[in-house]
């Protein structure tokens, strides 16, 4: 059977802030004519789940904006979170759950992007434990950014992908530098994803998959599994990245701080990072 090939970023956050935070964010509307707009097929709607900020439930609450994608059509698959909206011209666009995950590899923050379920994944916990739990939800587990200072390291992303994940992911602020070199040497081919704090931003980096013609959670993950796919890693400014996502981080600090123990742990972790190998 004949495949098609669909263009994919995985991991995008419309903006730093969700929906309930009481912030001017982008709404479902802006962010649906977007990507119709785009040469993409399937983007990612990413939640950020950590000590800090707790539990991120942008993507349930951008799923209450449903109404105003009228006149497109659209069906939502709560169970998964897909949303499929067909445009003009029969222009369709999915836009798929995804969650980013702190974990821990030993004492260190680590990052998991969890696909194609709708029950939130708890962070702050191991990173093994956190995958298991996504797999035993029928979900894809992807390790996020080995070698970067919130990353995994090359050690544990490999022993990761040879029992509980699926795959591994590049964003494209880390791009650059000798993050790629170090992830290829290891005999990992990631995953290219933009990572991008900014709607506009999505498919600065992006992967190329073979599909039937129906997009499925399942056969995502066997393509991912057997490396059936085709990066291409752009690159996100470190400007940017400072401008749609660190800047917010840094104004956090203080509150954080002040808030004392998790909370203030885990704030100067991050902060802090570390680079492995």
């Amino acid at each position: 059977m004949e495949k098609n090939l669909l263009k994919m970023d995985l991991r995008v956050f419309p903006h730093f802030f969700s929906p309930n935070q009481g912030r001017k964010v982008p709404s479902l509307r802006q962010i649906v004519d977007s990507y119709l707009a785009s040469d993409l097929d399937v983007v990612a709607l990413t939640s950020c789940h950590t000590a800090t900020s707790g539990m991120d439930r942008r993507f349930h609450d951008y799923m209450k904006e449903l109404d105003t994608l009228r006149p497109h059509n659209y069906s939502y698959d709560d169970s998964g979170g897909i949303l499929t909206v067909e445009g003009k011209s029969n222009r369709k666009i999915i836009i798929v759950h995804t969650q980013k995950v702190r974990a821990y590899d030993g004492d260190s923050p680590a990052y998991l992007n969890i696909i194609g379920t709708n029950t939130l994944i708890t962070p702050t916990r191991d990173i093994r434990e956190t995958a298991r739990e996504a797999i035993d939800l029928g979900a894809i587990v992807n390790v996020c950014d080995p070698t970067t200072k919130s990353g995994a390291s090359l050690d544990t992303a490999l022993g990761l992908i040879s029992d509980v994940a699926h795959g591994v992911e590049l964003g494209a602020a880390n791009s650059k530098g000798d993050h790629l070199n170090l992830i290829l040497s290891s005999g990992i081919f990631p995953i290219a994803v933009s990572g991008a704090h900014r709607y506009t931003s999505a498919g600065t980096s992006y992967t190329v998959f073979e599909s039937e013609k129906d997009f499925s959670i399942e056969e995502l993950k066997s393509e991912i599994i057997f490396g059936n796919f085709s990066p291409v890693h752009g690159n996100i400014s470190f400007w940017r990245t400072f401008w749609d996502r660190d800047i917010h981080i840094l104004k956090s600090g203080l509150g954080h701080i002040l808030a004392g123990g998790k909370r203030k742990e885990e704030y100067l972790k991050v902060v802090k990072g570390k680079k492995k190998d």
